[in-house]
C-alpha cells in the first residue's frame, strides 16, 4: 500500500499532506477554488517514492494541499483520468487543471512549475 511508502519517505506528518481515502472526495477536491497537488502513485513505483518527499516539501513550503491517490486502491479514479504513468502530477483549482506531468522532476524543475506558488 501507499502506506508504506509514506511511512518509509517520512511522508504525510504535514497537516496539508492527506491520502484520498474514498473517491468522491476526488470531486470536491476538483471543485475547491484553493489549489491542490494531486499526485496519482503505487508503493511498487520506485519513482513514486522519490517524487512524494519532494512533493510534500513544495507543500509546505507553497501551503498548497498535497493529496495522494493510490492507484491501486482507487483504479476506477484513475482510469477516467487517463493516468497511463506514475506518479502523475495534477495542479487542480476550480475544476480546471493548472498543470500536470508525469514522472519524476528535479528539484529544479519542481520549484519552477510550482513558482508562483513557493513563498
Amino acid at each position: 500500500m501507499i502506506i508504506s511508502v509514506l511511512r518509509r519517505a517520512k511522508i504525510g506528518r504535514s497537516f496539508s499532506t492527506r491520502i484520498l481515502r474514498k473517491p468522491q472526495e476526488y470531486a470536491a477536491i476538483c471543485e475547491s477554488e484553493e489549489p491542490t497537488i494531486v499526485t496519482y502513485a503505487a508503493s511498487w513505483a520506485g519513482p513514486c517514492s522519490v517524487l512524494l518527499p519532494k512533493l510534500e516539501d513544495i507543500s509546505e513550503r507553497s501551503g498548497l494541499p498535497l493529496v495522494i491517490i493510490d492507484v491501486d486502491k482507487h483504479v476506477q479514479l484513475a482510469t477516467e483520468q487517463n493516468i497511463r504513468e506514475l506518479p502523475t502530477t495534477i495542479l487542480v483549482r476550480g475544476n480546471q487543471t493548472l498543470t500536470r506531468f508525469a514522472g519524476l522532476k528535479s528539484d529544479k524543475k519542481l520549484d519552477k512549475v510550482f513558482k508562483s506558488f513557493i513563498r
